[in-house]
Protein backbone atom coordinates (compact mmCIF):
# COMPACT_ATOMS: atom_id res chain seq x y z
CA UNK A 1 0.00 0.00 0.00
CA UNK A 2 1.39 3.29 -1.26
CA UNK A 3 -0.18 7.24 -0.66
CA UNK A 4 1.71 9.68 -2.28
CA UNK A 5 1.27 13.37 -1.95
CA UNK A 6 0.06 15.11 -5.66
CA UNK A 7 1.11 18.92 -4.38
CA UNK A 8 3.64 21.87 -4.51
CA UNK A 9 2.68 22.95 -0.95
CA UNK A 10 5.62 22.52 -0.01
CA UNK A 11 5.16 22.65 3.84
CA UNK A 12 1.94 20.19 3.86
CA UNK A 13 3.99 17.76 2.10
CA UNK A 14 6.99 17.66 4.49
CA UNK A 15 4.69 17.17 7.29
CA UNK A 16 2.77 14.38 5.63
CA UNK A 17 6.51 13.63 4.93
CA UNK A 18 8.02 13.53 8.50
CA UNK A 19 4.96 11.65 9.42
CA UNK A 20 5.32 8.84 7.52
CA UNK A 21 1.93 9.12 6.10
CA UNK A 22 2.88 9.50 2.37
CA UNK A 23 5.85 7.16 0.65
CA UNK A 24 6.13 10.30 -1.58
CA UNK A 25 5.53 13.30 -3.82
CA UNK A 26 3.83 13.43 -7.13
CA UNK A 27 3.06 16.79 -9.15
CA UNK A 28 2.93 18.23 -12.88
CA UNK A 29 3.07 21.36 -14.25
CA UNK A 30 -0.65 22.61 -13.65
CA UNK A 31 -0.16 21.87 -9.97
CA UNK A 32 3.14 23.47 -10.07
CA UNK A 33 2.30 26.52 -11.61
CA UNK A 34 -0.20 26.98 -9.26
CA UNK A 35 1.92 27.26 -6.80
CA UNK A 36 4.04 29.43 -8.86
CA UNK A 37 7.02 27.25 -9.67
CA UNK A 38 8.23 25.50 -12.19
CA UNK A 39 11.39 23.38 -13.76
CA UNK A 40 13.45 25.86 -12.39
CA UNK A 41 12.80 24.65 -8.62
CA UNK A 42 13.17 20.95 -8.56
CA UNK A 43 16.64 20.97 -7.45
CA UNK A 44 14.78 22.58 -4.54
CA UNK A 45 12.35 20.67 -4.03
CA UNK A 46 13.68 17.38 -4.54
CA UNK A 47 15.74 18.24 -1.75
CA UNK A 48 13.09 19.07 0.64
CA UNK A 49 11.06 16.06 -0.50
CA UNK A 50 14.12 13.66 0.23
CA UNK A 51 15.28 15.53 3.68
CA UNK A 52 11.62 15.07 4.94
CA UNK A 53 11.54 11.15 3.90
CA UNK A 54 10.32 10.92 0.58
CA UNK A 55 11.41 7.60 -1.06
CA UNK A 56 9.96 8.53 -4.53
CA UNK A 57 9.52 12.33 -6.25
CA UNK A 58 8.05 12.26 -9.13
CA UNK A 59 8.77 15.22 -12.13
CA UNK A 60 7.26 15.96 -15.27
CA UNK A 61 9.83 16.33 -17.81
CA UNK A 62 8.57 18.24 -21.65
CA UNK A 63 9.28 19.03 -25.52
CA UNK A 64 7.78 18.66 -29.05
CA UNK A 65 9.35 15.13 -29.66
CA UNK A 66 10.85 12.20 -27.87
CA UNK A 67 14.45 13.33 -27.78
CA UNK A 68 13.89 16.60 -26.44
CA UNK A 69 11.88 14.47 -23.56
CA UNK A 70 14.76 12.87 -23.02
CA UNK A 71 16.84 15.55 -23.07
CA UNK A 72 14.79 17.11 -20.38
CA UNK A 73 14.91 14.09 -18.55
CA UNK A 74 18.35 14.33 -18.29
CA UNK A 75 17.73 17.47 -15.78
CA UNK A 76 15.47 15.92 -13.46
CA UNK A 77 17.38 12.63 -13.58
CA UNK A 78 20.50 14.29 -12.24
CA UNK A 79 19.21 15.00 -8.97
CA UNK A 80 19.24 11.64 -7.52
CA UNK A 81 18.58 8.00 -7.28
CA UNK A 82 14.64 9.27 -5.97
CA UNK A 83 13.37 10.53 -8.87
CA UNK A 84 10.64 8.69 -11.13
CA UNK A 85 10.02 10.84 -14.60
CA UNK A 86 6.90 11.52 -15.56
CA UNK A 87 5.62 11.48 -19.46
CA UNK A 88 1.88 11.51 -20.63
CA UNK A 89 0.82 8.86 -23.14
CA UNK A 90 1.52 10.30 -26.48
CA UNK A 91 3.14 8.90 -28.48
CA UNK A 92 6.65 10.90 -28.27
CA UNK A 93 5.95 10.26 -24.37
CA UNK A 94 5.96 6.52 -24.86
CA UNK A 95 8.53 6.83 -27.30
CA UNK A 96 11.07 8.57 -24.37
CA UNK A 97 9.79 6.22 -22.14
CA UNK A 98 11.52 3.28 -23.80
CA UNK A 99 14.54 5.31 -24.18
CA UNK A 100 14.59 5.97 -20.29
CA UNK A 101 13.67 2.29 -19.51
CA UNK A 102 16.89 1.76 -21.55
CA UNK A 103 18.69 3.60 -19.71
CA UNK A 104 17.31 2.09 -16.19
CA UNK A 105 15.47 5.06 -15.39
CA UNK A 106 12.18 4.40 -13.86
CA UNK A 107 9.47 6.45 -15.33
CA UNK A 108 5.43 7.03 -15.08
CA UNK A 109 3.33 7.22 -17.82
CA UNK A 110 0.86 10.09 -17.12
CA UNK A 111 -2.68 10.85 -18.35
CA UNK A 112 -3.42 7.30 -19.11
CA UNK A 113 -7.42 7.00 -20.33
CA UNK A 114 -7.73 3.53 -22.20
CA UNK A 115 -6.79 0.11 -21.50
CA UNK A 116 -4.81 -0.08 -24.42
CA UNK A 117 -2.62 2.69 -23.65
CA UNK A 118 -2.12 0.98 -20.28
CA UNK A 119 -0.75 -2.07 -22.32
CA UNK A 120 1.46 0.44 -24.21
CA UNK A 121 2.75 1.34 -21.27
CA UNK A 122 3.73 -1.93 -20.56
CA UNK A 123 5.58 -2.58 -23.98
CA UNK A 124 7.60 0.47 -23.29
CA UNK A 125 8.37 -0.57 -19.59
CA UNK A 126 6.88 1.68 -17.73
CA UNK A 127 7.49 1.79 -14.05
CA UNK A 128 4.13 3.33 -13.30
CA UNK A 129 0.59 4.40 -15.12
CA UNK A 130 -1.12 7.11 -13.89
CA UNK A 131 -4.98 7.45 -14.59
CA UNK A 132 -7.34 10.30 -13.74
CA UNK A 133 -9.61 8.84 -12.04
CA UNK A 134 -11.67 12.19 -10.87
CA UNK A 135 -10.90 13.51 -14.86
CA UNK A 136 -12.45 10.13 -16.05
CA UNK A 137 -15.86 10.63 -13.81
CA UNK A 138 -16.07 13.95 -14.98
CA UNK A 139 -15.51 12.98 -18.76
CA UNK A 140 -17.75 9.52 -19.23
CA UNK A 141 -20.54 10.67 -16.46
CA UNK A 142 -20.21 7.10 -14.94
CA UNK A 143 -18.05 5.51 -12.31
CA UNK A 144 -14.49 5.00 -13.43
CA UNK A 145 -13.62 2.36 -10.98
CA UNK A 146 -14.44 -0.47 -14.41
CA UNK A 147 -11.74 1.07 -16.17
CA UNK A 148 -9.10 1.41 -13.94
CA UNK A 149 -10.12 -1.78 -12.73
CA UNK A 150 -9.35 -3.62 -16.11
CA UNK A 151 -5.95 -1.47 -16.76
CA UNK A 152 -5.15 -3.01 -13.26
CA UNK A 153 -6.24 -6.77 -14.08
CA UNK A 154 -4.54 -6.02 -17.65
CA UNK A 155 -0.58 -5.50 -16.34
CA UNK A 156 -1.15 -8.17 -13.58
CA UNK A 157 1.54 -10.03 -15.33
CA UNK A 158 4.05 -6.59 -15.92
CA UNK A 159 6.11 -5.13 -13.89
CA UNK A 160 4.14 -2.15 -14.49
CA UNK A 161 1.85 -0.76 -11.72
CA UNK A 162 -1.16 1.77 -11.04
CA UNK A 163 -0.54 4.55 -9.37
CA UNK A 164 -3.68 6.19 -8.97
CA UNK A 165 -4.22 10.14 -9.86
CA UNK A 166 -7.05 12.63 -9.60
CA UNK A 167 -8.27 10.74 -6.17
CA UNK A 168 -10.87 13.26 -4.83
CA UNK A 169 -12.27 11.22 -2.24
CA UNK A 170 -11.51 7.86 0.97
CA UNK A 171 -14.66 6.78 -1.19
CA UNK A 172 -12.84 6.61 -4.16
CA UNK A 173 -9.85 4.87 -2.05
CA UNK A 174 -12.12 2.56 -1.11
CA UNK A 175 -13.70 1.61 -4.57
CA UNK A 176 -10.10 1.49 -6.26
CA UNK A 177 -8.77 -1.11 -3.49
CA UNK A 178 -11.64 -3.81 -4.37
CA UNK A 179 -10.76 -3.71 -7.74
CA UNK A 180 -6.88 -4.56 -6.24
CA UNK A 181 -5.45 -0.76 -6.95
CA UNK A 182 -3.07 -0.32 -4.14
CA UNK A 183 -1.19 2.74 -4.73
CA UNK A 184 -2.75 6.41 -4.95
CA UNK A 185 -1.98 9.84 -5.39
CA UNK A 186 -3.94 13.02 -3.63
CA UNK A 187 -4.05 16.72 -2.41
CA UNK A 188 -3.42 17.13 1.09
CA UNK A 189 -6.63 17.53 1.49
CA UNK A 190 -7.82 13.98 0.44
CA UNK A 191 -5.30 12.42 2.31
CA UNK A 192 -6.37 14.26 5.35
CA UNK A 193 -9.29 13.11 4.78
CA UNK A 194 -8.83 9.22 4.53
CA UNK A 195 -7.15 9.52 8.14
CA UNK A 196 -10.44 10.79 9.94
CA UNK A 197 -13.80 9.73 10.75
CA UNK A 198 -16.46 11.25 13.29
CA UNK A 199 -16.87 7.96 14.95
CA UNK A 200 -13.31 7.09 15.52
CA UNK A 201 -13.18 10.77 16.63
CA UNK A 202 -15.69 10.33 19.35
CA UNK A 203 -13.81 6.98 20.63
CA UNK A 204 -10.69 8.74 20.96
CA UNK A 205 -12.00 11.29 22.91
CA UNK A 206 -13.66 8.31 24.85
CA UNK A 207 -10.51 6.95 25.73
CA UNK A 208 -8.58 10.06 26.24
CA UNK A 209 -10.83 11.12 29.23
CA UNK A 210 -11.24 7.36 30.48
CA UNK A 211 -6.74 7.36 30.72
CA UNK A 212 -7.01 10.63 32.04
CA UNK A 213 -8.94 9.61 35.36
CA UNK A 214 -6.36 7.09 36.39
CA UNK A 215 -3.31 8.53 35.34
Amino acid sequence: MRFYADSADVERVEALLRAGLVSGVTSNPAILDRADRGAGDFPELYSRYVDAGAEEVFFQTWGSDAPEMVRNASRITGLGDRVVVKLTATRAGFSAAAALHRAGVPTLVTAVNTVAQAAVAAQVGATWIAPYFGQIADRTGAPPVELVGAMHAALRDTPTQVLLASVRSPLAVEQALAVGITAFTAHPDVLDACLTDENTERAHATFEELMLRRA
